[in-house]
């Protein structure tokens, strides 16, 4: 579309065009799709990957206050963290909660991670790195 909209036949029509995101995070949803018919979907995948400009940030800007958490994420992204012979990788003891029973697991999940919801209300930024992922 933009190769029409500018007239030029060069990809994007020549104009930059910013990509945000992990990708390593960020999957193309396929529906009834296997891990192999995602893959192939991705950006990654795609015949004009080899065609982009790739920067690559090396510092997370939301973890920088846990410079171990940080670089444990970047690690796992990178495919270079020790994991086992499943290809699973340990979480350590702080950001792994054993799992109880569903009410006293969740209320311990949730006081971790947020400790005090009464400091966060009177300061609503403290909470910007703060969030419970789950599938």
């Amino acid at each position: 579309m933009m190769k029409d909209v500018t007239g030029r036949d060069v990809l994007f029509g020549g104009k930059t065009v910013v990509f945000g995101g992990d990708f390593r995070q960020t999957l193309p949803a396929v529906t009834r799709g296997y891990k192999e018919d995602i893959i192939s979907t991705s950006l990654v995948m795609s015949p004009i990957w080899q065609q982009l400009t790739k920067l690559r940030l090396k510092e997370n800007m939301r973890a920088h206050l846990d410079k171990n958490f940080c670089n444990f994420l970047l690690r796992i992204g990178d495919g270079t963290e020790i994991s086992n012979h499943m290809n699973e990788v340990k979480i350590s003891t702080p950001i792994n909660l054993p799992f109880v029973d569903d009410a006293s697991s969740v209320e311990t999940l949730v006081s971790m991670v947020f400790p005090d919801m009464e400091a966060f209300s009177n300061n609503p930024s403290s909470i910007v790195n703060r969030a419970i992922l789950m599938t």
